[in-house]
């Protein structure tokens, strides 16, 4: 009887304690909530004490604590930013991000060396944290070693396919070298991952203007079409290693197969006897990269080199989307062009919008797309 009554007082107390720990929690939440609003309107000091306020109420939960770290670094207190990220890092529910914040908090300070191992002991732990490497890239861009940035960042896309970031940074850097095949990758990628940002409407300028460098009907007989100048051929593919087939690099057979198709939509009118020698539009771009996909498929290189981009591309045409979906993806290198398309079919355009929120390009660890994987 003692036994139970014993029992009984424990489980009342325990209930009691659960109940009031959730109330608290609940509690530190809605308090949580308005104290963010109040940091996004200005008032930093007022947040910070309504944020200290939920740790007492939530001690368990790191985010308060990074809430009010983030708050130091808006006032650019960063002394007590590295404070606060210091604890971050040791908390029980630490993630990559609070590796980040400390290793930009030191950056800030002007503490680059220890950004940089911070960053570093955070990939250790998160091996998989996409975040982090796009800060270790931005780091080695600081030192101007572009090919680190962009080990980094291609790392990122490898293990981490689904933040987008990492396709911008590299996407960036890469338009602006002979390496363009992979900026048109990536940065289209990018657009797919991030289709509503800013930034990424503002990069349909880069996109577009990647494959204006790349293409160049330079008379009416003759083009120039080049994406890439690294092309290596492994003496391993040169003898057949393991028995495999040879397979040629693969920028060399998708500069083939989009020289081929440029030539198909120039010369497609049975009266046209030279080519278009104006001007790159969305319009040409659109026709030329649809006779790729359709060439693409018919020679069934598919088979060969898998890319989610043209099984997407396929789909699109496949659905008839494809040439309101170029319109989006290029908008801002052709404006004036677009904004007339745009006239002339928004209802339609409209529609394209839903439905492709509705079916957005999925792009996961199981179904994504890096250069390396054609290495």
């Amino acid at each position: 009887m003692k036994n139970l009554i014993l029992f009984s007082i424990l489980f009342i107390t325990t209930s009691l304690i659960f109940a009031q720990s959730t109330a608290d929690k609940e509690k530190a939440y809605k308090l949580g909530t308005e104290a963010i609003a109040l940091m996004d309107e200005g008032q930093i000091e007022k947040s910070i004490e309504m944020l200290e306020e939920c740790l007492e109420l939530d001690p368990g939960n790191s985010i308060y604590l990074y809430e009010i770290g983030y708050a130091h670094t808006l006032q650019k207190d960063f002394k007590n930013s590295i404070k606060i990220g210091k604890k971050l890092i040791k908390a029980k529910d630490r993630t990559g991000q609070y590796f980040q914040f400390l290793g930009n908090s030191y950056d800030y300070n002007g503490q680059p060396k220890k950004a940089i191992e911070t960053y570093e002991e955070g990939l250790k732990l998160f091996p998989e944290d996409g975040m982090l490497y796009v800060e270790m890239g931005m780091m080695q861009i600081l030192q101007e070693d572009y090919d680190a940035a962009l080990r980094y960042w291609e790392k990122g896309i490898a293990v981490d396919p689904e933040y987008a970031p990492n396709y911008y940074r590299a996407a960036q850097i890469y338009s602006e070298t002979t390496e363009r095949l992979w900026a048109v990758m990536y940065g289209e990628l990018f657009r797919n991952l991030e289709p509503a940002s800013e930034r990424s409407f503002a990069f349909s300028e880069t996109l577009f203007g990647a494959y204006d460098q790349s293409i160049d009907i330079t008379s009416d007989t003759s083009m120039y079409v080049k994406f890439a100048q690294k092309m290596q051929i492994s003496v391993e593919s040169l003898l057949g290693a393991q028995k495999k087939e040879f397979k040629l690099p693969f920028p060399l057979v998708f500069e083939a197969i989009m020289t081929v198709g440029i030539t198909a939509s120039e010369l497609s009118d049975s009266t046209t006897t030279a080519m278009d020698t104006t001007a790159l539009s969305i319009k040409k771009l659109h026709q030329y990269r649809t006779d790729f996909i359709n060439n693409w498929y018919e020679k069934e290189h598919h088979k060969d080199y898998t890319n989610i981009l043209f099984t997407w591309h396929k789909k699109l045409i496949d659905e008839g989307y494809f040439e309101m979906y170029n319109y989006w993806l290029f908008a801002l290198g052709a404006t004036e062009e677009f904004k007339a398309y745009f006239e002339a079919n928004e209802k339609e355009f409209e529609e394209f919008l839903m439905w492709f929120s509705e079916n957005p390009l999925v792009i996961n660890e199981g179904y994504m797309f890096h250069r390396m994987q054609y290495e």
